[in-house]
């Protein structure tokens, strides 16, 4: 730019230049552009040697060499300003004038002046919005004093400056913001779109570094006992530095495992990292971990590395910080589903080992819920009635003989059901059923109460098993007891009445006998009777059974003891 000073009034100068800054900064596409612009045009418009922009770091407060314009690197590089007492004032927002830059003891580094050949400096402050940004240095290699038009030109397109940059920076903030949403709606969407574990840890450590502008990322989960992190997926890093160590002691993860996020500019060099040498090996400068959390419980550690010196910003940590937190969220569900699923597969498990267990049993087998719904059945209870086990689930217990049919089952009319539930304990019972041709079948029935932990009767399971077979072979027994005692019964009145008819009959005879003896007729006579008497208790007795006894008889026969009725 020519120099402005040999054109005219120097008010108008700078109001030229005023005017050309702010066509420039309005449509400025970068930071850079801004103060280029700014630093050449007062540059040439002051007729000075050289100029620097120093701006303050939003995050550390140091002044960071912005732009510079007509001094050497070997000055640039000469150290930090924070100390000079001409910057310290310039950032209270005073202008500062060093006429000798060689001697004034404003100015900190007066040998690399002279180097440099610098004699004179204005140093002024970049403000905006009443806050200092940074500081604007004007050097001249002949002694000179600033007048005070210069200063107040150079204090206002400073402040001119400053306004821009807040601007540009307030503008590059509300777009990096949108970024950052839409990275994190993206990462929200990549690790929701599944419910296996890796499968989101994997999309996270691939998806990170690109959108941070690092090298490597690291996921570290705690273990069931809470006190142990685990590496669960990684990227970026060699299996050399993945393995050299637990990094459960470091003080930066102890930190970040109390919920706070830890950036290290300088990790080599960093007492809070443990394994510095390995860190170096690997080519590590820098790292951000901020803690992997859902609903307030942490999970883990989420790291960022970075193989060039990286000052990661407040919005920066702000943005890892609340993408772990989404991680989090998406991990815990994951894990959650993984849990239910293992707990649902354990329970089949269980559901299929109890079904089987209750197949093989030899009884037909039922659960019913206190709706007289039937919730199980065994495959023996299912073959006896012909049904399949999907038309009998769910269906009500007393309709399991015909899922059609109003009619009740053969015990329902006596079904001690109520009685289970509210006694909670089990009941036996006996019951027959008349099959369609006629014939009659004979169930043993157990119904016991399942109890819940509060010791309520949650369901009831009816075990039935017939009893067909033993109750005809009992009542065969009993058949056969009864004839054997007939028998036996009639050859004992047959033997006991034997002697009384012989005697009876012989008697008779030989009445015939002695019929012209009437003395022995008379005796005869009575003897018959007696006998007849004999024949009439017996029969009694036998009218009076109620128990009886037998004895033994000739061979290995029993008769029985007609003496011993009662």
């Amino acid at each position: 730019m020519p120099n402005l000073l040999k054109n005219g009034s120097r008010e108008r100068d700078y109001l030229d230049v005023f005017h050309h800054v702010t066509k420039v900064v309005s449509s400025a596409t970068s930071l850079d552009e801004i103060v280029n612009f700014v630093l050449t045009s007062i540059t040439d418009t002051l007729d000075v040697a050289g100029t620097t922009i120093r701006l303050l770091d939003e995050d550390s407060s140091q002044l960071t060499l912005q732009a510079s314009c007509g001094l050497s690197e070997r000055y640039l590089n000469k150290g930090p300003l924070e100390s000079d007492k001409s910057i310290e004032q310039a950032l209270q927002g005073i202008p500062v004038a060093i006429y000798d830059a060689e001697s004034d003891p404003r100015i900190k580094y007066q040998l690399e002046a002279h180097e440099e050949g610098i004699k004179s400096i204005l140093a002024v402050p970049i403000v905006a919005y009443d806050s200092v940004m940074g500081v604007m240095r004007l050097l001249t290699r002949a002694p000179r004093e600033f007048t005070p038009e210069e200063i107040k030109f150079a204090v206002s397109l400073a402040e001119h400056c400053g306004v821009a940059i807040q601007h540009f920076r307030d503008t590059e903030s509300r777009i990096r913001q949108v970024h950052y949403l839409e990275a994190l709606h993206e990462v929200s969407q990549m690790v929701n779109t599944s419910l296996d574990v890796q499968t989101i840890l994997d999309r996270i450590v691939l998806r990170l570094p690109q959108m941070m502008g690092v090298q490597a990322t690291t996921v570290r989960l705690l273990d069931e006992t809470g006190k142990h992190l685990v590496l669960v997926a990684s990227r970026g890093l060699s299996e050399k530095y993945l393995a050299r160590g637990s990094i459960d002691t470091e003080e930066a993860i102890q930190l970040v495992l109390e919920g706070k996020p830890v950036a290290m500019a300088h990790v080599t060099t960093d007492p809070r990292i443990k394994f510095t040498k390995e860190a170096k090996e690997e080519g590590i400068e820098s790292i951000l971990a901020v803690p992997i959390t859902a609903m307030g419980e942490i999970l883990g550690v989420l790291r960022l590395l970075s193989t060039t010196v990286r000052e990661f910003s407040e919005e920066e940590i702000r943005f890892v910080t609340a993408l772990a937190e989404q991680s989090g969220i998406a991990i815990r569900n994951a894990m959650h589903y993984e849990e239910v699923n293992r707990l649902l597969q354990t329970i089949e498990a269980e559901r299929r080992f109890l079904q089987q267990v209750v197949d093989s049993l030899d009884v037909q087998l039922l659960a019913i819920d206190l709706n007289k719904n039937i919730i199980l059945v065994n495959t023996k209870f299912q073959e006896a009635y012909d049904l399949t086990k999907e038309s009998l689930i769910g269906s009500k217990c007393e309709r399991f003989e015909n899922p059609g049919s109003t009619e009740p089952c053969g015990h329902c009319l006596s079904c001690p059901f109520d009685e289970v539930i509210r006694n909670k304990y089990a009941v036996n019972f006996a019951t027959r059923k008349e099959s369609a041709d006629g014939d009659s079948y004979f169930f043993d029935v157990i119904l016991a109460p399942i109890l819940n932990q509060e010791g309520e009767v949650e369901n009831i399971v009816e075990i039935i098993r017939d009893i067909t077979v033993q109750w005809l072979q009992e009542q065969q027994t009993l058949e056969t007891e009864k004839m054997k005692g007939v028998l036996e019964t009639s050859a004992a009145v047959s033997h006991e009445l034997n002697s009384p008819i012989f005697a009876a009959l012989g008697t008779a005879q030989l009445m015939k006998r002695s019929i012209d003896d009437k003395q022995r007729l008379i005796e005869d006579i009575e003897l018959i009777i007696r006998n007849l008497k004999k024949i009439t208790d017996l029969t009694a007795k036998i009218g009076r059974i109620s128990k009886y006894q037998t004895r033994d008889y000739v061979g290995n026969e029993r008769l029985l003891d007609i003496h011993g009725l009662e």
